[in-house]
């Protein structure tokens, strides 16, 4: 089953332009279409790590087009929100799926009170952050070799 989206944008760019004392103005309008193919692999997977962790605690995740100056790499969790964000543009659908699952696990670890003392959990390597990549390796490779899609295969555009 697949969703599909369809967001339109229009872009209005407007350029003064002045030669020789005459002003020209262009006004450029553009239209946009993006499609946006939404595959249930990706709900699925969540459902997935959800039951594999036993994560309880309410989250949101958000796939996002664009890295915005609160992405230090392709994803980042906020604890006191609860709320994932993962920038999903050009990107392998496994890649995004583990990028899920790493902030998922963090969530599980956030539930569990293990992030308690943040600032001295390091962003790279650490227990927390090696069991966040582990267990999203695994996690990601279980559904993948157990699932009906094909997550190996395919890129999010």
């Amino acid at each position: 089953v697949v969703v599909i989206v369809v967001v339109v944008f229009v872009v209005v760019n407007v350029v003064v332009v002045i030669v020789d004392d005459v002003v020209v103005v262009v006004v450029d309008v553009v239209i946009v279409f993006v499609v946006i193919v939404l595959s249930f692999s990706y709900f699925e997977f969540v459902v997935f790590v959800v039951k594999k962790q036993d994560i309880k605690n309410p989250y949101k995740i958000h796939l996002c087009h664009n890295r915005t100056s609160d992405f230090k790499t392709h994803a980042f969790y906020n604890p006191f929100s609860g709320e994932i964000s993962v920038c999903v543009s050009g990107r392998q659908t496994a890649d995004i799926l583990r990028s899920i699952a790493h902030e998922m696990i963090h969530h599980k670890q956030n539930q569990d009170n293990r992030l308690k003392d943040r600032e001295n959990i390091p962003d790279i390597g650490g227990d927390i952050e090696d069991e966040a990549n582990s267990l999203a390796g695994r996690l990601v490779k279980e559904f993948g070799y157990n699932s009906k899609y094909k997550i190996y295969d395919s890129l999010w555009i």
